[in-house]
């Protein structure tokens, strides 16, 4: 993978604008404000019809017909912005994940339309959240049109995650395959409540008021709606 890259960026918060379902352009750019963008070919399109400002486009370039990315390559403009990477063991999101780590070592990446559509890269996406959000201080999360999707790996220290939305907002609290949690703040608080993928999850609990704080053990996937 190319490790050439445009020295006027140095942001700590990036997006990576996925293939998967559609979002609208008014959230995709807001959530874009103030944050480097780097987009996978699949999106490229979607990208330019929003008038999307690019900082970086990513990928295999399967999905780019060869007039158009021949076209693309041409314009000075894309000039150190286009990154090539062909290897078929690892999907372009997570080429696009390692590719921020390895330039930019930024704080945080929201990964904008990485689900729907396909299922098997939705679940794999999910998969990614655990695999390249374990053991560091980057924080990654999923962003859809309703739903915000974090992962959350509590070692022998119990972390504590404040939830802020608006009262009702719905809330899933899922081991990932386990996990444990004790809550203040949701419909149905619990205590030291365990965990497990194929068994006892928190699918349909939702915010009392307008905050709530999770203490959480284990491996736990949090979806939280997000609300227009």
């Amino acid at each position: 993978m190319s490790k050439k890259i445009n020295q006027k960026i140095n942001q700590k918060k990036w997006v990576i604008l996925a293939d998967g379902e559609k979002i609208s352009a008014e959230k995709i750019k807001k959530l874009a404000e103030d944050k480097g963008v780097l987009v996978l070919d699949g999106a490229y399109e979607y990208a330019e019809k929003i008038g999307l400002a690019i900082d970086f486009l990513l990928g295999d370039f399967d999905s780019i017909g060869e007039n158009k990315l021949e076209k693309i390559k041409s314009d000075v403009f894309w000039k150190d912005k286009i990154i090539h990477a062909p290897d078929q063991n690892k999907t372009d999101l997570e080429k696009g994940i390692e590719y921020l780590d390895i330039n930019f070592s930024p704080d945080e990446v929201l990964i904008i339309s990485g689900l729907g559509l396909r299922l098997q890269h939705s679940l794999y996406n999910l998969r990614l959240l655990k695999k390249l959000g374990s053991n560091t201080s980057r924080k990654l999360k999923i962003i859809s049109e309703t739903e915000r999707v974090t992962y959350h790996h509590g070692s022998d220290v119990a972390q504590r995650v404040e939830i802020i939305g608006q009262p009702g907002d719905c809330v899933a609290i899922l081991g990932f395959p386990f996990g444990k949690f004790s809550s203040e703040g949701l419909q149905y608080d619990v205590k030291n409540y365990a965990l497990d993928f194929e068994k006892n999850n928190s699918v349909s609990n939702a915010l009392k008021a307008s905050k709530a704080v999770l203490s959480l053990e284990g491996d736990v996937l949090l979806i939280q709606e997000i609300k227009k």
